[in-house]
């Protein structure tokens, strides 16, 4: 089912997709392919509203959250805003001091995207696709980029991602949705409970890029192999969590690699995906001129991220798992959010 959400400032009509199984319901807009709201039920039977989101397109249109947004090229920071491949430089746009974030302004985040809704396995499913031209951004090649979701009975909303290039590029791509399992957008996440299976985190220096560093874990605030609440150490981190957290013998192949619960609600969701990483994000940019979809300000920790991908600036780091993407080569990365209640 879709319906009509708004129009850019373009005069592209956007739509927002329901998938439902009963159950559980996902809506999804065509622009950014983003998440705008995920429902799922409560220790009560209550649906909840588990991501925080903007009431109208013009704020996703403007914002600096990447509410729910699928992004791409390139997720993450990008160091000085350019990287090597074959010793040729590429020269993508500063949009965050002197450095690249999530691809800028021509990111997969703000674009239009196309929409097949169709059936898998019984399953609801949605599967947007979207293009990027060769240059584009300073990004070389052609590409085309597909985003799948799909619903389960079993409370999973897998999300897989795809893209090819028709010649060698970087590719690293990640569902940028801030969780708050209260559905009390009035309350942070700090009381939230998270537990994961991370032995290292990529240190990073003031303006948050890597050093290229991996530091162990234990025994400081990024160690979440027993379960802490996210606000329990924040204070000890430099300016809040905004880290790539590395998942312990990372196989490629998916594995489970947290949950994250809140008591007052009684939902947990439990995380998997084929990525080495994640990017642990508490919303520390969230500002009260953020108007949740309630018509509630946004808070600062009103949400937290758990953005599944490679390594921030990896394409600077060879000593990082690459994201180079090869000519006709496919990428190929699968991530679950599995809800259920405890």
């Amino acid at each position: 089912m879709k319906e009509f959400f708004g129009q850019t400032k373009n005069g592209e009509n956007v739509y927002k997709y329901i998938i439902t199984n009963g159950k559980y319901s996902v809506e999804v807009l065509s622009f950014g392919a983003l998440i705008y709201s995920l429902n799922v039920p409560d220790k009560d039977g209550k649906m909840t509203d588990v991501v925080l989101g903007y009431k109208t397109l013009a704020e996703y249109e403007n914002c600096k959250t990447f509410y729910g947004m699928s992004v791409a090229r390139v997720a993450n920071r990008i160091k000085d805003a350019k990287f090597y491949i074959d010793e040729k430089e590429y020269n993508v746009e500063k949009n965050e001091n002197e450095n690249c974030l999530h691809s800028g302004s021509t990111s997969s985040a703000f674009k239009k995207w196309s929409c097949e809704e169709l059936y898998i396995n019984s399953n609801p499913a949605l599967k947007f696709s979207v293009s990027s031209y060769d240059g584009e951004g300073g990004f070389p090649a052609n590409v085309t980029i597909s985003c799948l979701y799909l619903l389960t009975n079993d409370g999973q909303l897998v999300i897989k991602h795809e893209a090819i290039g028709d010649k060698d590029t970087v590719m690293n791509i990640t569902n940028h949705s801030y969780f708050n399992l209260s559905g009390d957008y009035k309350t942070t996440v700090l009381d939230h409970q998270l537990m994961l299976d991370c032995d290292k985190y990529v240190e990073i220096d003031d303006n948050l890029i890597p050093t290229g560093n991996l530091l162990p874990t234990e025994n400081t605030p990024f160690d979440f192999s027993n379960y802490h609440s996210i606000g329990e150490r924040i204070a000890d981190t430099p300016f809040g969590y905004d880290h790539a957290l590395c998942f312990s013998d990372w196989s490629q192949q998916l594995s489970k690699v947290g949950v994250f619960k809140c008591d007052r609600s009684k939902i947990q969701m439990e995380i998997y995906t084929t990525l080495p990483s994640l990017q642990l994000y508490s919303g520390n940019f969230i500002s009260e001129n953020d108007i949740n979809k309630d018509g509630s300000k946004g808070l600062k920790n009103g949400g937290i991220c758990f953005e599944t991908q490679f390594y921030p600036d990896s394409p600077n780091n060879v000593n990082f798992p690459s994201i180079l993407l090869k000519k006709g080569e496919k990428y190929n990365h699968t991530t679950i959010y599995q809800f259920g209640n405890y």
